[in-house]
């Protein structure tokens, strides 16, 4: 037999009554819990009310922490350099003498430390594997020790999985303020130089790796579900009336350029490719000997050459001109020209990587992707609005480069390979 509803109601109602008459018992100064109406009720303490949740309309508490690392530094603030320096000290076997914490880049808090027998190193504080479960560090570390031989990356020195943090060699560059071609020769030469390595067949899969166009297709319908979620009123316009439509428009096309073999099955193996996936100018630094030294394997792995080549053009944190995107295009084309139909499929993927990236920019919108931003740099928290206004702005200029040249990827345009490129689409019946 069921409890009827005023039952029901009564019984929540002396639960809560007996709750909160235990919390003024304990004289606490923070309380955290699930519920609301917990906070809502009139005898409440006048305590710090934490809401333990992803979002809430409501405002009976003082603060919202979706993860108990938020919920830490709301109670005792920001973890402190001494803080961050005993850390470090548990895994480095050395002296570290100071360390001081220095602008974040993507997800991940940096620090500067000098030791006594490395001079300076960075630690790298990885985001909360609550917020996100992915294993940016195994990954990253992973990756690091399998390419040091090519001397374009930063060594490993110690690193602690239960603790989220790594050490990395300090490495002395600066970052591009003008990208030329020696250096789209450099980033050719890493990423042909890491296709010789061994193990690519039983090695992990890149993180969001897209090995179909079906995969591609669920990202940015996943994405695009997401967002649509979100309680702003400019975001919801343009995915509405600027995105679906246009979204629309180029899952047909592209579904009719795609070879039909990879629509829904995935890239044969050998076929696939060790991509360091968010790869680029924007995680790189410039040495003394004008080398560029490359940064963030954090998403490193196995995926289709393609997604390669379209992130590295389409990446919002790229400054590359025409020339610069013909010049990796026709050398990544030239690296995996044992893949016949990789211009098929760069031709069909081209708008979607775009229409993909057009999203990624619009995660600050998102409690977890805000999170993850606010917490590689703390000056993000007072800039949110102005933040999330200009990453409207740019997912708008995507859309309308895609509109513009009507899905067609204007940097193929001049390609000797492009006799080659149609005959693939011939052979595939398009």
């Amino acid at each position: 037999m069921r409890m009827s509803l005023p039952f029901v109601e009564k019984t929540f109602f002396l639960k809560l009554h007996g709750e909160v008459e235990k919390i003024k018992s304990l004289n606490l100064d923070v309380f955290v819990d699930d519920l609301e109406e917990v906070f809502a009720e009139e005898d409440f303490p006048d305590i710090k009310k934490i809401l333990f949740s992803s979002a809430s309309k409501n405002e009976h508490h003082d603060v919202t922490c979706n993860c108990w690392t938020n919920i830490e530094n709301s109670i005792i603030g920001e973890i402190t350099n001494k803080e961050i320096k005993y850390i470090a000290d548990s895994i480095y076997k050395g002296s570290i003498n100071d360390i001081k914490k220095i602008d974040g880049r993507g997800n991940s808090r940096l620090y500067k430390a000098s030791t006594n027998e490395m001079g300076d190193v960075v630690l790298k504080d990885y985001p909360d594997l609550l917020i996100d479960p992915r294993k940016r560090l195994l990954t990253e570390v992973s990756a690091l020790k399998m390419v040091e031989s090519f001397n374009q990356t930063p060594k490993v020195v110690a690193f602690d999985e239960q603790q989220n943090i790594a050490l990395y060699e300090w490495i002395e560059g600066i970052h591009l303020s003008n990208i030329d071609e020696r250096q789209i020769l450099d980033a050719l030469e890493f990423i042909e130089n890491i296709q010789n390595l061994e193990g690519k067949e039983t090695y992990k899969l890149a993180s969001e790796a897209c090995l179909s166009a079906k995969d591609l297709f669920t990202q940015i319908d996943n994405r695009f579900e997401r967002l649509l979620l979100v309680n702003n009123q400019d975001l919801q316009d343009f995915l509405n009336k600027t995105f679906k439509p246009l979204w629309t428009k180029a899952r047909k096309w592209s579904e009719q350029c795609w070879p039909r073999d990879n629509l829904t099955e995935d890239l044969p193996s050998s076929m696939q490719v060790f991509s360091p996936s968010d790869f680029g100018f924007h995680n790189s630094l410039i040495k003394n000997n004008g080398k560029l030294c490359f940064l963030d394997f954090e998403y490193f792995g196995r995926d289709d050459p393609v997604k390669l080549m379209a992130d590295f053009i389409w990446h919002p944190g790229m400054d590359l001109n025409a020339s610069h995107k013909i010049r990796w295009l026709k050398g990544t084309c030239k690296i995996f020209e044992k893949d016949l139909k990789i211009y098929s499929r760069f031709h069909a993927a081209w708008p979607l990587y775009g229409l993909r990236w057009s999203l990624i920019l619009l995660n600050e919108f998102l409690e977890d992707g805000w999170y993850k931003r606010a917490y590689a740099n703390d000056n993000l928290r007072h800039r949110h609005k102005n933040k999330l206004a200009n990453q409207l702005i740019k997912a708008k200029d995507i859309c309308e480069q895609i509109q513009a040249v009507n899905m067609e990827c204007p940097y193929m345009n001049d390609f000797d390979e492009q006799k080659i490129f149609r005959l693939d689409l011939e052979n595939n019946g398009q």
